[in-house]
């Protein structure tokens, strides 16, 4: 019964070790055996979600949209009351617009993001066969 205790204790606190240091470092060379490509020439390598001209104001519909300033790696979630909530993909993917998922860089072209930021519209809107009749 000790050990039981004992293990879930240590457990419990490496597991409260790695939820208190959300920057832990992994050196990049950990990315580089994983992830075809070369990041910051292929694809982008941001640590953060970078600082870009990119408003939901600026948008017609609530939704999720790339930040093609940050090479798609950032997207960013505008809601309905016109808050902003931004994120960031991780190492090796970008946001596919089209299909609203971090993807591999090597699936979708940040060029042609803003191409399905219409997309959007269709994101609240309900089916034909699901709403309510009057």
């Amino acid at each position: 019964m000790n050990v039981q205790l004992n293990f879930a204790f240590h457990f419990f606190m490496v597991f409260l070790l790695i939820l208190s240091d959300a920057n832990i470092y992994v050196p990049l060379e950990y990315d580089e055996e994983a992830i075809p490509g070369e990041a910051g020439i292929d694809y982008p390598n941001f640590r953060n979600v970078p600082n870009t001209s990119f408003t939901c104001s600026s948008q017609e519909h609530p939704g999720l949209y790339a930040d093609t300033e940050a090479q798609c790696q950032a997207f960013h979630i505008c809601q309905e009351d016109g808050r902003q909530d931004s994120f960031l993909c991780p190492n090796g993917t970008v946001f596919n617009q089209q299909y609203f998922v971090c993807d591999w860089w090597y699936n979708f072209s940040c060029d042609h993001a803003d191409r399905f930021y219409s997309l959007n519209a269709f994101i609240y809107e309900l089916p034909e066969s699901t709403k309510y009749a009057k």
